[in-house]
Parts: C-alpha cells; sequence; structure tokens
C-alpha cells in the first residue's frame, strides 16, 4: 500500500519543517515517485495507422500490464486538420467523450495502467488538400517480476 501525502499537513522533508526547536535536524530527503524503469519489458507494439476500426480491440486484456505508452502522430497541412484518436478501455471509444489525444501528443500510464483491452476511435478531420497523415502506436509492457 502506498503513503499518500496529505497536502494539508507540511512533511518532514518541507523546508518549514526540517529545523526543530530544539535545533535537530530531520536530515530526510523526499520520497521518489515511483517508477516502471528497469521493471518492465515493451511487449507489444501495436501501430495505428488507416483502416483503424472502432469495434475492434487494438490490443486485449492484459491482467500483467504495468506500463501502456498512447501516441498520436497523425499530421495535416493547412486548411486540413488531422483527427483526434479517442482511447476506450475494454468498450468501444466514443467521440468527445472518452480519452482523448490531440494530434501531436502522447500520454504514459505507468501508475495505475489500465489492463482492459485497448479500442481506439479515430475522430473527425478535415482532408479537402490530401495533406492529413494518420498514424499513432499503443506501446504496453509488462512486469519482469
Amino acid at each position: 500500500m502506498q503513503h499518500r501525502r496529505n497536502p494539508l499537513i507540511p512533511q518532514s522533508w518541507e523546508v518549514a519543517w526540517t529545523a526543530r526547536r530544539n535545533a535537530v535536524l530531520l536530515n530526510q530527503a523526499a520520497p521518489t515517485p515511483p517508477s516502471t524503469a528497469g521493471r518492465v519489458r515493451l511487449a507489444n507494439k501495436v501501430p495505428l495507422s488507416p483502416p483503424i476500426l472502432s469495434a475492434q480491440a487494438q490490443l486485449t486484456q492484459d491482467l500483467n500490464r504495468r506500463i501502456l505508452i498512447l501516441q498520436n502522430n497523425s499530421t495535416a497541412v493547412a486548411p486540413d486538420i488531422a483527427p483526434t484518436f479517442y482511447f476506450g478501455f475494454g468498450q468501444q471509444a466514443v467521440v468527445g467523450i472518452d480519452f482523448g489525444l490531440a494530434p501531436g501528443a502522447g500520454f504514459e500510464f505507468d501508475d495505475n495502467t489500465p489492463v482492459d483491452a485497448v479500442y481506439v476511435t479515430v475522430g473527425p478531420f478535415t482532408n479537402t488538400g490530401n495533406s492529413v497523415v494518420i498514424q499513432g502506436v499503443i506501446l504496453a509492457g509488462t512486469s519482469l517480476e
């Protein structure tokens, strides 16, 4: 169980609490955030390119998943508009409702990683100048322990 910090109570490593009235310093280092470095291996790499079937899971359920990286690498040249990717976990993604990633954005789940199947729905886009490139990737890793 991980201890959560109460923002209302100063912690012992904060500057305001390091010096005590009796001049004893606590000399306690700040906690380091949990890291997945060295403890996971990227087991799955799923490229996203047309046609992306929104009713089909792009990544299956994995109870051992410890890291999930989602990227939308779509591009467009004005006046065209690249699409936003919407990700659904355990169900088909709904445009405007589920987790959305704008073009050029990425997100990493490494602490509370979804283990459900991952579905992708491509949001609306404008391609009047034929410059839109729809692409992305899903990377998933499992624990080495």
